[in-house]
């Protein structure tokens, strides 16, 4: 964890089993921090004030990229792996619905693959392994 006024690390804390920054949203109130787990296909949320892991979410196959919408009310995870889009509640912190994609909405080949769900198209995955 860095302190913003200094940007200075000010402690450390283990999440998942893959240990590299994909990507991290924040509330807009600054409480929460969510952190996709790739490997472990889950998202953990962390306490700003506590800095502690105050949860972990099981999400689709390989979560990449995260996001939180203005409102702060749910955050949108992509699940590389499982074609899908994980629409977490930060009230409670559990999957509030699952958006099932087409492959094609992560390579951009068809712009028209995510039309039924236009919140979930600032969204991109990268880097599935498959088979």
């Amino acid at each position: 964890m860095l302190k913003t006024s200094s940007a200075q690390q000010h402690s450390a804390l283990s999440s998942g089993t893959t240990q590299r920054g994909v990507a991290v949203a924040v509330t807009p109130d600054g409480r929460r921090v969510y952190i996709p787990n790739r490997d472990s296909s889950s998202v953990s949320v962390i306490d700003t004030a506590r800095n502690t892991i105050i949860a972990t979410i099981a999400v689709g196959t390989h979560p990449e990229g995260i996001a939180v919408t203005p409102d702060g009310r749910h955050v949108y995870v992509p699940n590389y792996c499982s074609n899908s889009v994980s629409v977490i509640d930060t009230v409670d912190n559990t999957v509030a619905d699952t958006i099932p994609v087409s492959d094609n909405l992560w390579d951009g080949s068809d712009p028209g693959a995510h039309t039924d769900y236009p919140k979930a198209s600032f969204l991109k995955g990268s880097g599935c392994q498959r088979g």
